[in-house]
This record gives structure tokens, sequence and C-alpha cells, in this order.
């Protein structure tokens, strides 16, 4: 692949520029802090970035300032000579390539085509074997792994991380994980260790099932025993039952036919005491009949009491006399007169205690007239109470009178004739009441016993019952026997709940059998599946383990060669021979004062950058396949003295004619080895976006 045109727009520092390329050595030259970098940084997203990521890479890369994202447009020649146009729009997340008059849109089938065209399939290869600067020469001692991997992986067709070192120590490590605990003790057991120490317990877990089982079929047979001693004792229960009931229906039956011949015997005489009853009856009302005063309620009476002790009461105040006391009124009139005339002689000496003479003269008169008065009121009252008096003396002869004709006689003979006439009357209603329940009880009660009775006669002659009536004897041993199968029945009973109860809460575990059955099943299978795994894994380690010495064997060869004639001409001959190890790719140097082979650590800084340069250059050269990618070189000659970095130049420009080279630097004496030169210096201030650096 050879670069035609770099064309950014809003990446980092720049926010537009073109970079127009050339074969051979390109000499990108630029002061510190001028872009050099972020032109790598841009090259490596333009062929492998990718315009759908929403990562924060991405988003570092837009410049300062700008609200859309970056934009990038490449330029190359493929092996092919064909002029290819890749275009990546980090702002539509699109990507696009042209190889000749061929499209491609999906960034797969671009990204298979522009790893097609490099020879090299990630980011971190080409920056391994294709970018080298200052830095990663200084580090280039501690990727001596990633360099094992790579050429493990080139001559197994397989990528990073997945070489045959790694096929073979993974399998390493399945076939310990599988195999931990059998032939030592581990906390956790592999797989086959699990499945031989699971099939005891599966199978003493087996045997507790089947132990379990036969107890539950034990349990079932005791419970069917228990039903059918149920049955046949309950069914002699219910026979018991019936004679015992039969009997005691019986008995009651009699007892209560003994009852009902006692009531109607009662009835009978009942009959007898209500005719007698009868004739008392009818002597009374005769009595009754005639006699006023039995008819009067102890209300009337009470009023004829009252009407008495009123009469009395009249007669008593009748006989009373009324008089009006009062003091005489002629010593009012005296004193006033004299008290008067001795207050107006006094006036004319003393007026004041003439006044005052006066004044109590003139209160004593009022006196009197006021007592005159009250007196002529007194009289009238009196006056007014020998009218009412009058008046209800009149009314109580009257009522005296009325009470009279009503019963006939006089009234202080009908209050002593009223006890008796009421003890009369109280004797005709208590033969009344007698008589009126006599009759009651002889019209429907009497008539309810003797049906009854007639009934209970027919069922005692009923001739079904005479086969289960027994003795008294025969009927006590029944009874005793009725309570033994009670207790029996309980007790069978309560065996059988306890039975049942334990068939619930410990249900047939015939789907655990069957399970545990097909897990044992499952388990030698999975034994001898692990255990035929166990063995195809080792013979499959000992075959990669074989093709790996096989087929790496000709790559390290082919390393060792190309390594040893490129450190040939960059350390002028004075090294060689390179060395690197069948089984962990250690390199190593051949020493020639010592004539011996020595880790390149021992060797001077320079002649070590040296040595691990030429490597990484020839094993470029090897995973590319000959399609020669762009080598970028960032400074890297910090550690090499002047003879070497000419030496190297010199390397570097026999190299150009095959491989394009992108020599960034800061310094201008390497303008006179490049092909073209590219002064960023120089470029337009426009270019450049204003503000902080990102």
């Amino acid at each position: 692949m050879v670069l035609k045109q770099l064309e950014l727009r809003r990446f980092k520092c720049w926010r537009e520029i073109t970079l127009e390329l050339s074969r051979g050595i390109n000499v990108i030259y630029g002061p510190n802090e001028s872009g050099k970098s972020t032109l790598r940084t841009a090259l490596m997203a333009a062929l492998f970035g990718n315009p759908t990521s929403q990562s924060e890479v991405v988003e570092r890369w837009t410049s300062w300032g700008q609200p859309e994202r970056c934009e990038i447009k490449l330029e190359y020649w493929n092996q092919l000579g064909a002029l290819c146009q890749l275009r990546k729009d980090f702002v539509e997340h699109k990507v696009a390539l042209m190889a000749g008059e061929e499209w491609f849109k999906t960034p797969k089938t671009i990204q298979q085509q522009i790893t097609e065209d490099l020879g090299i399939p990630s980011e971190d290869f080409y920056m391994l074997c294709a970018s080298l600067d200052s830095k990663t020469l200084a580090d280039l001692g501690t990727v001596r792994k990633q360099i094992g991997k790579m050429l493990a992986g080139l001559m197994t067709g397989a990528e990073s991380g997945s070489d045959v070192l790694q096929a073979i120590k993974r399998l390493d490590e399945a076939m310990k994980e599988l195999n931990k605990g059998l032939l030592s003790p581990s906390k956790i057991p592999g797989p086959l260790k699990e499945v031989k120490d699971r099939l005891p317990l599966l199978a003493a877990e087996r045997r507790k099932v089947e132990t379990d089982l036969a107890s539950r079929r034990e349990r079932e047979q005791a419970c069917e025993q228990l039903n059918q001693t149920l049955l046949k004792a309950e069914q002699r229960l219910k026979d018991l039952d019936y004679i015992l009931l039969a009997n005691r229906k019986l008995q009651e039956t009699q007892k209560r036919r003994e009852t009902l011949i006692q009531q109607d015997q009662r009835y009978e005489q009942l009959q007898q005491q209500r005719e007698r009853l009868g004739q008392e009856l009818e002597t009374l009302k005769a009595r009754v009949s005639g006699d006023s005063v039995a008819a009067l309620s102890p209300e009337e009476l009470e009023q004829i009491r009252e009407l008495l002790a009123q009469e009395a009461q009249l007669q008593v105040e009748a006989e009373a006399k009324i008089e009006i006391k009062s003091k005489p009124l002629w010593w009012y009139w005296l004193a006033g007169i004299n008290l008067a005339v001795a207050g107006l002689i006094l006036i004319l000496k003393w007026p004041g205690l003439g006044g005052l003479t006066l004044a109590l003269g003139t209160l004593v008169l009022g006196l009197g007239w006021q007592q005159r008065r009250k007196r002529s009121a007194d009289q009238k009252m009196l006056e007014v109470k020998f009218g009412e008096r009058r008046q209800k003396a009149e009314r109580m002869a009257q009522k005296r009178k009325l009470w009279n004709q009503l019963v006939g006689g006089n009234l202080e003979e009908v209050l002593k004739k009223w006890p008796e006439s009421q003890q009369v009357l109280a004797q005709k209603n208590a033969l009344e009441r007698r008589w009126q329940e006599s009759e009651a009880l002889d019209e429907e009660q009497w008539k309810v016993v003797r049906r009854e009775l007639r009934l209970l006669q027919d069922t005692l002659e009923d001739p079904a019952l005479a086969g289960v009536i027994l003795a008294p004897l025969e009927m006590a041993r029944q009874e005793r026997e009725r309570q033994t199968l009670s207790v029996q029945i309980e007790e069978n009973r309560r065996q059988r709940d306890k039975f049942q109860t334990l068939l619930e809460h410990d249900p047939a575990h015939y789907d655990r059998l069957v399970e545990l059955d097909e897990r044992i099943a499952e388990a030698k299978e999975r034994q001898g599946y692990l255990e035929q795994q166990a063995r195809i894994g080792q013979l499959a380690w000992d075959g990669l383990e074989r093709a790996r010495k096989a087929t790496l064997h000709p790559a390290r060869q082919i390393l060792e060669t190309e390594a040893g004639r490129l450190l040939g001409l960059i350390s002028g001959g004075r090294y060689t021979q390179v060395s690197v190890d069948d089984e962990d790719l250690a390199c190593q140097v051949l020493i020639p004062e010592t004539n011996r082979w020595d880790d390149p650590s021992v060797l001077s800084h320079g002649t070590f950058d040296q040595f691990y340069l030429s490597l990484r250059v020839a094993l470029g050269d090897i995973l590319a396949g000959g399609k020669k990618p762009p080598l970028l070189l960032d400074d890297p000659f910090t550690t090499f003295d002047q003879e070497r970095r000419e030496r190297f130049l010199e390397w570097l420009k026999i190299r150009s004619a095959e491989q394009q080279i992108l020599f960034f630097t800061c310094r201008k004496d390497y303008h006179k080895f490049a092909d073209r030169v590219i002064d960023l210096e120089a470029m337009q201030v426009s270019a450049a976006v204003k503000g902080p650096r990102r």
C-alpha cells in the first residue's frame, strides 16, 4: 500500500488540512506541538477507526470548539496499482471505499479490504511492527511476548490472543481443570472428580429413597388393614346401635305408656272434680247475683269511705265557732290625737322635738286606720267561708243520697259487709278459673293423651319388634360390647390417621427414584464423556505441541535470517546472528567478542534498540506477507549516535525503494534523504485550530 493523499477536517488541532504524499521517504517536518502526532493518530483512524462508534476516543478526535465530529479522506494505491479512495464521516457515521471501479459501503467489508491491502490484521499489529517512535523503541524489550504471539499466529493462521501457544496453554489449563482433584486434594474439584464424587452420593440417595419407599409401602399395607378392620367394626357398631336404639326406644315407649296411663287416670279424676266444681260454682253464683255490695269495686269503696270522712270533718267544722281575734282600735285614736296635740304645742318652743312628736302621732293614727281596714276584710272572708261550708254540706248530702240509692242501704253497713262479699266473689272467680281449666283439659289434652296411648299400644304389640327385644342382662352385655368396640374403633382411627398423615407429609418418591436413576445414568454418561474428553484432550495436546514445534521451526528460521540481515546492515556488520527460542520465543544475539549467545539486555542502549528495531521490521515483513504497509517513524534515533543514525538512514533509503516511509521529525537535517518534504510550520495558519490543544 502506498498513501497518495490524506485530508482531514475538524480533527483535533487541525480544522482542515490536506497532505500530498509520494513514494519513498516522506519527511513530515514540524516543531513540537505542531500536530505531527495528530497526523499519525489521524492515519490510524483512517485505516482502523470505526465511524459508527460512540466511544469517548472518537469524541476526543473532534476539534476543540467544533459542534460536529471529524471527517477523514484517504487516497492510496493498493498492491495491484489501483487507486483507492476511502472516506470516513464521523458526523453521519458513514464509511465508503472505492477500489478501482468497485464500491464497498459496509464497515465490515471495507475493513476486510483495508486489511487485505495492508497485510496487517489490526491496529495493534500495525503499531508493533510498522510504526516506530522513540518511546516504543525504548520499550522494545517488553514486547517479546507480543512478538511470540504474532509469530505463532502467523504460522497457524490465527490472530493475536488465539495462537497455537494460547491454544496449547488453554488446552493444558482445560486438562488441569478437568482432572483437578483426581491426583491430589483440591478445594474446588474439577468436573471429572466432581462426577466421580457425585455417583456414590447419588447411589446412596437412591438406596435411601428405596428404603423410604419400602417403609411407605409397609405403612400403606398397615393403613389398608386398619381400613378393613374399621369397616367391619363400624358395621358391627351400626348393628349394635340399631338393636340398642330399638330397645331404648321400646323402653322409652313403655315409660311413656305408663305416663300416659297415669295422665288418663288423672284426667278422669279431674272430670269428677269438674262436676263437683260446677255444683259449687252454681251455689256461689246464686249468692253473688243478689248481693249489690259484692259488685262494688275497691275504688268505689274508697270513694264511700272518703265521703263518710268528709261528712265527719264537716260536722266537726259546723260545731266549731269562728272568732276574729284583734286588738281594740280606740287606743290607736287616743294615742295618735294626744301625740299630735303635744307635737303642735312643742313646735312653738322646740320645733325639732315638736315636729318629731307630731309625726309620731300621725303614724299612730295611720296604724289605727290600717287595723280598722284589715278587720273589715277578715269579717268579709268569714262570711265567704260560711257560705262555702253550707254549699259543701248540700253537695255531700246529695252524694250520700245517690250512694244510698245505689247500694240499697246504709253506707256504714255497706263498709262492714263488703269484705265478706269480696271473699265470696273471689271464691266464685277461683272456681270459674278451675272450671275453665278442667274443661280445656277435657277437650284438648285428654284427647291427645288417649290418641297417643292407642298408638303406643299398637307399637308395643308390633310383631316386627319381637326379634330385637333384649332381656335386661343381654342389653347390658351389648352395651359393654359397644363401649369396647367404640374404644377400639377410635384407636384404629387414630392409628390410621397417623399413617395417613405420615403418607401425606412423606409423599411417594417414585418420581424421585426415576429422577435419581436418570441422574445416575447421566452422571455415568458424563463420566464416560469426560474421561473420553480427557483422553482426547491429552492426544490433542500432544498433537498440538508436536505441530507447534514443527510449524514454528520454519517461521523461526525465517525471522532469525531476516532479523540478522537487517541487524547487520544497521549495526555495520558487527551483529549478524539472531536466535529465537522454540519454547518461549525468547530472543538472543550472538556476541562476536565472546562468541556466545546472550540476552539483548547486555548490549548498550543504542545496540539494544537496533536489535529490536531489526526484529520488529523483520516481523512486519513476515506478517505482511510481502505487501509492505507504510512504515511510520517518529524520531526513532534519540539513542543512536551519529554513525548509527547515518547507517540506519542509508538502510532506510534502500528500504524506501520497496516500502513507503513517513518520517515525522522536528529536525531539518533529514530533508536531504527525503523524496518529499512536508513542512507543517509553513502551512497556512488558518488550517490550525486556535484554542487549547486536545
